[in-house]
């Protein structure tokens, strides 16, 4: 996954490039499996260090969660 980030302010940028601050992206994907139960799949990616100027997000250790 892949998008454009503006840079907000110079310090900033230099936060998420070394590791300090990052990008956080939350959202949840609900569907009906084929028994009609309903289901959801909650998670969290991550944009920092390197992948901040290649503009990547990558799966999150935490945050992720499904049922």
């Amino acid at each position: 996954m892949e998008l454009s980030v503006p840079v907000q302010n110079p310090w900033g940028e230099n936060e998420i490039k070394t590791g300090r601050a990052a990008i956080y992206v939350y959202g949840r994907i609900t569907y009906r499996d084929i028994l009609k139960t309903d289901r959801f799949t909650d998670f969290r990616l991550i944009c920092r260090g390197e992948n901040l100027a290649k503009g990547r997000l990558a799966p999150d250790t935490s945050g992720n969660d499904a049922d």
